[in-house]
C-alpha cells in the first residue's frame, strides 16, 4: 500500500515501512509499525497522531534527552557504578553524551481507541 503520509507500507501483523527523521541530531531510519487489519484502512486519527508527532517532535526530543539523562544517572547510583567504574555505565559529562549512546529502532502509531488522546510509541 501507497499511504499519503506514511508512505510505502506492506502488512505483516499490522502496516510496516521506515520513517526517517532527525534523532537527537543524527538522521536515522527506523521501523514503522501502523497498528491495523490487512482489509482495515489506515485512520485520520492515526494519520493525524504522527503529524503531530513529527510537529512537536523537537521540543518532545529536547524533554526526553533530559529525561533520559536523569534515569540514566539514577539507574548508575542504583547499581552502584557511581561508585565504582563499569565500562558498560561509564560517568557523563552532559546530556549529549547519553545521546551518543542511544538511538530509535521503532514507532509504532496504535489504532485509534487504545490509548486516551493521541499516541505515537517509540
Amino acid at each position: 500500500m501507497n499511504d499519503p503520509v506514511f508512505g510505502n507500507l506492506e502488512y505483516e501483523y499490522g502496516w510496516n515501512g521506515t520513517v526517517e527523521f532527525n534523532c537527537f541530531g543524527r538522521m536515522e531510519e527506523i521501523a514503522l509499525t501502523v497498528s491495523g487489519e490487512e482489509d482495515g484502512l489506515i485512520t485520520d486519527y492515526q494519520h493525524n497522531s504522527f503529524r503531530a508527532f513529527m510537529e512537536t517532535w523537537e521540543r518532545i526530543m529536547s524533554d526526553t534527552a533530559e529525561a533520559i539523562k536523569e534515569y540514566y544517572i539514577g539507574l548508575r547510583k542504583e547499581l552502584g557504578y557511581d561508585q565504582e567504574y563499569n565500562a558498560d555505565y561509564p560517568p557523563l559529562d552532559n546530556t549529549e553524551s547519553i545521546l551518543q549512546m542511544i538511538s530509535l529502532d521503532m514507532m509504532v502509531i496504535p489504532e485509534d481507541g487504545i490509548f486516551d488522546g493521541r499516541c505515537v510509541c517509540l
